[in-house]
């Protein structure tokens, strides 16, 4: 009897390692998207949303992924299945870290490289701010896959790894594109990082004081995400230290202006979002760039009579772009029966909504208004496939800085 059960206990090892490994690599893979989907992001703001940056971006979280693996792996076969475990909750701990402390790194990089505010950072600083703010987590994912393939083989079994850590990261994208973003501050997000993280390092150490610190580890991020005080904290040291790097928010300026002062931020689906107050003028910054200012009353006005003037009987009218806190109300003092606002980003109505001019707040109640939260090309497209016609369309489009 004592041999059976010794022969079913050696059947069922394989299993065991095989399962646990592919859930350590599942809970790593969440954590590794969060991560890098969230400096991605960060990084966007401060490249000003270039989306040339994206390539360099990701060239160099593979490039640190790569590096990681190839460093990893000298060790690895040297190491016995305790060290190993050990080894790989602490690299699960490290990329834990990351997400929180390079968000951090990333909105103070401009101050690091001493990027003057409203420029663009060359290429050669892009690369590097990318490589400093990703290279952490990136190579400690690269180190966390071999670490986990070989945990994997003391068991006889490696199938299903790569798919584990493929799935976490699918469910992360998910749960982070139609939840997270909506609901989190990036902090928060960070934190949520953390604890998938973390808890793939309790399945993976053994039993044992670094089983019972990552343990630990969880209950802290836990606590710090649903504990407002907290939480508040870690996002206003973040702001703060964004709009420092960009020089909104410090350094020198001209006697008798007053210092912006930020109003509220916050991050949509497409872009991160920040209105600014200096004395009675509003400027609203979409990733780290002026998307408008307001109120300007007068240069709304002379700009809606100047178009109104080329057909005086339009009735309808078609707007892209532009200043949707001044623009809509000159439009609309006009006899015009329907005025179609496309804007990209619904957060931006909202954040006028709670700051905007009184005239801006009285024009979105007109029901001449329509606002339509659509990419402007494809609401064109859309339009035309149905046989949409309007007497003036007036596309304010953005300078050709990025692909909007």
């Amino acid at each position: 009897m004592p041999d059976v059960m010794k022969v079913n206990a050696t059947e069922r090892m394989p299993s065991l390692f095989k399962y646990k490994s592919a859930a350590v690599m599942f809970y790593a893979g969440m954590g590794a998207m969060l991560a890098q989907v969230l400096l991605t992001r960060e990084l966007m703001v401060v490249f000003y949303g270039n989306e040339l940056a994206l390539g360099t971006m990701f060239a160099a979280w593979l490039i640190s992924a790569g590096a990681g693996s190839l460093l990893a792996r000298p060790f690895l076969h040297r190491l016995g299945a305790r060290a190993l475990r050990n080894m790989l909750a602490g690299l699960l701990v490290i990329l834990a870290v990351c997400p929180l402390a390079l968000i951090f790194a990333a909105r103070a990089i401009r101050a690091v490289f001493d990027t003057p505010a409203g420029e663009y950072m060359p290429p050669a600083q892009m690369a590097a701010a990318a490589f400093l703010v990703l290279a952490p987590a990136g190579m400690a994912i690269g180190m966390i896959f071999p670490a986990a393939c070989r945990m994997a083989a003391e068991g006889g079994k490696t199938a299903g790894i790569y798919a584990a850590e493929s799935a976490g990261g699918m469910v992360a994208g998910i749960i982070f594109s139609f939840l997270l973003v909506h609901i989190f501050t990036p902090p928060a997000t960070a934190l949520i990082a953390a604890v998938c993280a973390l808890c793939g390092a309790v399945m993976a150490a053994p039993a044992g004081a670094l089983r019972t610190t990552c343990a630990s580890g969880i209950l802290l991020a836990a606590l710090c995400l649903i504990w407002p005080p907290a939480n508040r904290a870690l996002e206003d040291m973040a702001v703060r230290q964004r709009w420092k790097a960009f020089g909104i928010i410090s350094g020198p300026v001209p006697e008798g202006v007053a210092r912006a002062a930020l109003v509220s931020t916050r991050d949509s689906r497409h872009q991160n979002l920040a209105l600014f107050r200096s004395d009675n003028q509003f400027t609203l910054y979409g990733n780290g760039k002026v998307m408008f200012s307001f109120p300007d009353a007068s240069a709304a006005e002379q700009k809606a009579s100047f178009i109104m003037a080329q057909n005086p009987a339009a009735k309808k009218i078609l707007l892209i772009g532009g200043n949707p806190a001044d623009d809509p109300a000159q439009l609309l003092k006009y006899p015009l029966e329907k005025l179609t606002l496309v804007e990209m980003d619904a957060q931006v109505f909202r954040m006028l909504s709670e700051a905007g001019p009184a005239a801006g707040r009285q024009a979105a109640a007109d029901p001449r208004l329509e606002i339509i939260t659509m990419d402007a090309p494809r609401f064109v497209r859309q339009a035309a496939g149905s046989k949409m016609q309007y007497d003036i369309a007036i596309i304010e489009a953005p300078e050709p800085a990025t692909l909007a």
